[in-house]
């Protein structure tokens, strides 16, 4: 029953030799990688809603540089093209502007912040204690389907900002398919002095970072599971807990 289970795991914490060592450290790196997670999920939150990410950058200064029309990243081709950013040089200004992520992907950034919040927070409370079998396969389950989910916006935005740069690389050319005739967006080429995506890689590589700590935190999780009930990815819950006593081991071994 659980009750057994969560018995076994308490005489477990009570000994101070064998493998309560590792689970000890196991918890204490928990903490700091989910108080690390925490701080990440937070970060990725704020950064989705600030500019050149959430809003565009029509005028980055004020001493001679022209705006970009209000309605110039709103257009259907440039969303689909989106994130970008370039500089032009005018009359001697140097000026940055830039369109941000499409509203999708912003979106579905900031759900994904909420929830490794909401998580992160849940599973510092708790931490890594006698819990029944259940609470570490939902744990387990959960933290998988955050990595997959993560990795899911790091492709997502990686895309994005490929197809961005390529824009800005092609002077902001498109061509009608229908017509064959071919029309500039945001800036004509002669205009453009830079291509910039520093930003947009930087939030890419905050979206794989977040996904690598939450696959660190199932893998710790999983070690967890391991050491108390001797089990792997899928572990049975009536299978005997694993034993940290080697003569209450030799007597749980059948005889002959």
């Amino acid at each position: 029953t659980e009750r057994s289970w969560v018995r076994a795991m308490g005489n477990a914490c009570s000994c101070k030799n064998g493998p309560v060592t590792t689970k000890e450290k196991l918890n204490q790196y928990f903490m700091i990688e989910q108080a690390l997670l925490l701080f990440l999920g937070l970060l990725a939150l704020g950064l989705s809603f600030t500019k050149p990410f959430y809003k565009a950058k029509r005028n980055a200064q004020d001493n001679g540089c022209p705006e970009l029309d209000e309605d110039s990243c709103d257009h259907i081709v440039v969303t689909y093209l989106s994130p970008t950013s370039w500089a032009i040089k005018n009359n001697g200004n140097y000026c940055e502007y830039s369109c941000p992520f499409p509203q999708r992907n912003v979106e579905f950034r900031a759900t994904l912040s909420c929830l490794t919040t909401l998580i992160v927070v849940f599973a510092l409370v708790l931490r890594l204690q006698p819990h029944s079998p259940r609470f570490f396969m939902a744990g387990r389950f959960t933290y998988l389907v955050m990595t997959g989910l993560w990795f899911a916006m790091f492709i997502l935005d990686s895309d994005q900002t490929t197809k961005g740069l390529e824009f800005c690389h092609d002077d902001f050319e498109v061509k009608d398919e229908a017509s064959g005739t071919k029309f500039t967006l945001l800036a004509s080429g002669r205009d453009i002095k830079d291509c910039i995506g520093g930003d947009f890689i930087g939030l890419c590589s905050l979206d794989l970072t977040v996904c690598l700590f939450f696959a660190g935190g199932f893998y710790i999780m999983n070690r967890y599971i391991e050491l108390i009930f001797g089990g792997g990815l899928f572990f049975n819950s009536t299978a005997p807990p694993r034993s940290n006593n080697p003569m209450q081991a030799e007597k749980a071994q059948p005889k002959v």
